[in-house]
């Protein structure tokens, strides 16, 4: 399934649910239990009978354990410090090493056969948690497929949107206005209440940053949300681009966390992409040790060390961050502050989900190609200008046919509006497209008519393509679209250019 069908919040399921206190009175062993042996049972497979009487045989297991750095430690059985000695889940490095390290080529990764021996030496008593990172072994490690020592998984929404990236931001931030001085925070903050986000970043509009919050370099994070966060970092070169220079060293360490971010949160990736990032990752460390020399680096730094090796096994690391997951969890917080009987209340949210999720199926609305459109609007093909276009690329449309259109369009979730840009190709150069209009034919499929645009060059010091106005129209299916996340044209404040930010 693709992903933008898995991140819909109806298609993540509860699969258990416990309270905090019980955990730590109990243990994971006793709540995993039930679910391990479910599990062994799918592993040998069962049969399912299906709405025609057709009787079918299905085997499956766990694949992969996604989580934040925490959650997973914990129900691994790995030290939940990350003070500790050896707090990484992946490598053996030691806490002294793991703030100058810069690629994964000399680590000792964590393997099948090295965990199995050192819990043996735990229970003995010949080895220390100190000496391995282990506390205690995990129930899932029964299972025939899967072991917790070869679940190799990231988190770039908190290794990155929640850790490396508001650090560096905050320190990057303090140098330009409070050393360098190429600007003021009053500047800053003046800009960030006038720029304009447009329809995809207006939800997620950075606060205004204070200069107690700034000067405070103890603390590593600022005072805004994961979106917030990563809203703030895209925009910043329209921002304050104008008023750094471009041989200024502090801003190549952004430019390098830039090109860090684009390569995890990217749609696909390949084995170059990999290395690529491997390469950027090894630059980014170095140059963050050079420029903060008496600064050491968080244990969050080390854990992107591993990510192009995650990025070869598991594909786009996207896939892997819990951003979505922590929206199906407000579900829950939302209605365990609305629910007065709290008797039992884990019990409460997973019943209040599965009848909602009854509920969605019993009326139909379990569609996996969901499509909600505003303001339709009905008319024969011929009437709309575009109309040459549309009957040379959808197949079977008429001319005389009726044909539904809009200005905004909500696919699986991810709106698509007018005006806004989407990416129909991206080889050696990407291929950008506005949306003109909206276009809703049989069985709710979504196409896009839109005007070319047409690159006129890259501007590295911004991060962003410079673009305009291209010739010709086409229409773009929406199920064949490879990035389905829309862009925006940006502009820099002293500059009318057209600017698109793609990695």
């Amino acid at each position: 399934m693709q992903p933008m069908f898995n991140s819909r919040l109806n298609n993540i399921h509860i699969v258990a649910a416990f309270n905090s206190l019980d955990r730590s009175k109990y243990g994971f062993d006793k709540i995993l239990a039930p679910l391990v042996r479910d599990i062994k049972q799918l592993e040998h497979g069962v049969d399912l009978t299906l709405r025609d009487g057709t009787v079918v045989h299905k085997r499956g297991t766990v694949v992969l354990l996604a989580g934040d750095n925490l959650g997973l430690n914990q129900l691994c059985g790995f030290v939940e410090s990350f003070s500790a000695t050896h707090f990484c889940r992946l490598c053996m490095t030691d806490k002294a090493d793991s703030s100058s390290t810069c690629t994964d080529d000399c680590l000792q990764l964590r393997t099948r056969e090295q965990y199995s021996q050192q819990l043996e030496c735990l229970q003995s008593g010949t080895l220390t948690t100190k000496d391995c990172g282990i506390k205690r072994s995990c129930l899932l490690n029964d299972l025939q497929y899967f072991h917790i020592a070869e679940n190799v998984t990231v988190d770039p929404m908190h290794d990155l949107l929640e850790g490396v990236v508001p650090f560096e931001l905050k320190l990057i931030l303090y140098f330009f206005i409070f050393d360098r001085k190429y600007f003021s925070l009053e500047l800053l903050n003046a800009r960030l209440a006038s720029f304009d986000y447009g329809c995809i970043d207006r939800r997620n509009k950075p606060t205004a940053l204070s200069e107690v919050e700034l000067r405070d370099l103890q603390k590593n994070r600022l005072t805004q949300k994961a979106a917030q966060t990563m809203c703030l970092f895209v925009i910043l070169p329209f921002l304050v681009g104008d008023k750094v220079p471009e041989s200024e060293n502090m801003w190549k360490l952004y430019l390098l966390l830039h090109d860090i971010i684009d390569l995890v949160f990217a749609d696909t990736c390949s084995i170059g992409d990999s290395v690529y990032l491997k390469c950027k990752i090894e630059d980014h460390h170095t140059l963050f040790m050079s420029l903060f020399s008496s600064r050491r680096m968080l244990p969050k730094h080390h854990i992107l060390v591993h990510y192009p090796q995650v990025m070869q096994k598991v594909g786009p690391l996207s896939l892997c961050s819990s951003i979505r997951y922590e929206a199906k969890h407000n579900e829950s917080k939302r209605l365990c502050s609305v629910v007065c009987c709290f008797k039992d209340i884990c019990k409460t949210v997973v019943y209040r989900h599965q009848l909602n999720q009854c509920v969605r199926i019993a009326t139909g609305n379990h569609a996996i190609y969901e499509v909600k459109v505003e303001k339709v609007q009905v008319c024969m093909v011929n009437d709309l200008p575009e109309a040459d276009n549309i009957l040379s690329s959808i197949s079977g449309l008429h001319r005389f046919d009726d044909i539904s259109h809009c200005e905004s369009v909500h696919v699986c979730g991810t709106e698509y509006r007018s005006k806004m840009v989407i990416v129909v190709d991206a080889g050696d150069e990407p291929s950008f497209c506005s949306i003109l209009r909206c276009l809703v034919v049989a069985d709710n499929i979504v196409h896009f008519v839109c005007q070319n645009l047409a690159i006129k060059y890259y501007d590295s010091h911004l991060h962003a393509y410079v673009v305009k106005t291209g010739t010709g129209l086409q229409v773009v299916d929406h199920r064949y679209l490879k990035y389905y996340k829309p862009q925006c044209v940006r502009h820099m404040f002293d500059s009318s250019c057209d600017y698109v930010v793609f990695p």
